[in-house]
């Protein structure tokens, strides 16, 4: 009778220790999720495209420098242009 209470005592003692450090590993793994969220919430994805100068003009360009004179939003993309 002695031992089957030591042995419920101690499946006890297992299965707190159990539902413990599950606990734990569940609280880690939404710090760790939480902390890859804040790391990539001040990044904007940026693409570059440069168009085909295919056009002949008798002028000759003039280099000026990467100024941005304009800026709007279409379906959720921000587009940038200048000289």
């Amino acid at each position: 009778m002695k031992q089957l209470g030591i042995a419920l005592t101690m499946l006890a003692v297992v299965a707190a220790a159990f539902l413990v450090g599950s606990s734990f590993r569940k609280a880690e793994h939404i710090l760790n999720t939480a902390r890859t969220g804040v790391a990539h919430e001040n990044q904007v994805d940026f693409r570059r495209y440069t168009l085909d100068k295919t056009v002949v003009s008798p002028f000759e360009p003039v280099s000026a420098p990467a100024q941005f004179r304009d800026a709007a939003f279409f379906e959720g993309h921000l587009y940038l242009c200048g000289p």
